[in-house]
């Protein structure tokens, strides 16, 4: 007996099942630096209080150049990373989701 060979339709057909959105759990370690990176957000507005290089909503009389410093090099990068982990959680959750149920307000 011949063995049957797969035809072009259903050779098309598994490349689009291989492109439809698949299932899985939650990735621990996004969920991990996004928890790190709120942190460092908090971080950045607390040393803000304390940065002698800027005048901040609130600022204390005595200032710190350490705590200055923390907050000159983490403000430009914190929001970034903010973004970032959020384009990255979108992009795993359409893996998931179609388009109208990621958009939609029911979901």
């Amino acid at each position: 007996m011949p063995k049957a060979t797969a035809s072009g339709d259903e050779r098309s057909q598994a490349a689009l099942d291989s492109t439809a959105p698949q299932t899985g759990g939650r990735l621990g370690y996004v969920d991990t630096l996004r928890v790190v990176v709120i942190a460092g957000v908090f971080l950045v507005h607390v040393s803000e209080v304390f940065n002698p290089w800027d005048e901040w909503h609130i600022t204390n009389d005595v200032r710190s150049r350490l705590i200055g410093e923390i907050a000159v090099v983490m403000a430009p990068w914190i929001m970034p990373l903010v973004m970032l982990l959020a384009g990255v959680s979108a992009w795993h959750s359409l893996r998931t989701r179609t388009n109208g149920t990621y958009t939609s307000a029911s979901a």
